[in-house]
């Protein structure tokens, strides 16, 4: 699995809402999805620093904005199998199975650095002696990636993602009732 990325532009929901406000609400409906964008990228960061402990993951999460809307993105080579597990332990959130399917079995090296050279530098960070590193490998590769303390199977990408998308579509609710007011 590789990185895993989604664009506002692709939810319906969103774009039909800011394709219903009024011309002179735009640049209001941009700095509130903006904003909130911005924030998912903050809550995604945290999430990630918590669970993954090279910086790598928190380190490659990005915003890229493009006319009116953003893309959202987890670079990390492994930030997906992160975000949905592996093997055994792969749980996608409904919805977000063609997220996921394209990012299935593209695992490869990146700069160099192996899934198996990953495995053994993360062993070494804690403390794993030599002869269990292995054997660890191994059962990642055959059955997937199980939780282990604190570099467990949890997303950090998709919570963030859909709590923007929620208070984005409120915000964008609200100048909407807003313009049919006449409060604007």
């Amino acid at each position: 699995m590789d990185g895993i990325t989604i664009n506002t532009g692709k939810s319906k929901q969103i774009v039909k809402l800011l394709n219903a406000l009024p011309e002179r609400l735009g640049n209001l409906a941009d700095r509130a999805v903006e904003q909130e964008m911005e924030k998912a990228v903050q809550e995604s960061v945290s999430l990630a620093s918590r669970f993954e402990d090279s910086g790598t993951l928190a380190g490659g999460i990005r915003l890229v904005k493009k006319r009116r809307f953003f893309t959202f993105a987890s670079t990390a080579p492994y930030a997906a199998a992160l975000e949905f597990g592996t093997g055994a332990y792969l749980r996608i959130p409904a919805g977000y199975e063609r997220m996921a399917a394209a990012a299935k079995g593209r695992v490869r090296a990146t700069n160099g650095v192996s899934a198996k050279q990953r495995i053994y530098a993360w062993a070494e960070r804690h403390g794993i002696p030599q002869r269990k590193k292995f054997f660890i490998y191994r059962r990642i590769m055959r059955y997937g990636m199980p939780k282990w303390g604190a570099t467990a199977v949890v997303p950090h990408f998709l919570p963030a993602y859909i709590g923007a998308k929620n208070r984005i579509v409120r915000r964008l609710k609200g100048l909407l009732t807003r313009a049919i007011n006449g409060n604007s």
